[in-house]
């Protein structure tokens, strides 16, 4: 799959006009289908709230679990993202499924 990313370019535009706000990229793996993979978040948010978002967007079951990625890492559910931020003042998330019940 082809990733996006957000150029720093774009990314300073969009900290300039939203110095509240961070960009997400949201990359899937596997059979995931996402209406949208740009998003433009609160600095407090973490990564579970972010979580409920993405949920609501993408087409999974209530009994499968959802992994999110950062740099090829998994970090606790409530690290707010402003912690995880890259240079380039955005982030790019890889989400990917488990069934949790075999």
């Amino acid at each position: 799959m082809k990733k996006k990313k957000i150029c720093l370019i774009e990314a300073t535009r969009l900290k300039e006009k939203y110095p509240d706000r961070i960009p997400v990229i949201v990359n899937t793996i596997g059979d995931l289908k996402i209406d949208r993979n740009k998003y433009l978040v609160p600095q407090d948010l973490t990564l579970a709230e972010f979580m409920v978002v993405i949920r609501k967007r993408i087409n999974i079951e209530s009994y499968e679990a959802l992994y999110m990625f950062i740099n090829g890492n998994l970090h606790p559910s409530n690290t707010c993202i402003k912690n995880l931020v890259l240079v380039n003042n955005s982030l790019t998330i890889t989400i990917t499924k488990e069934s949790t019940f075999g």
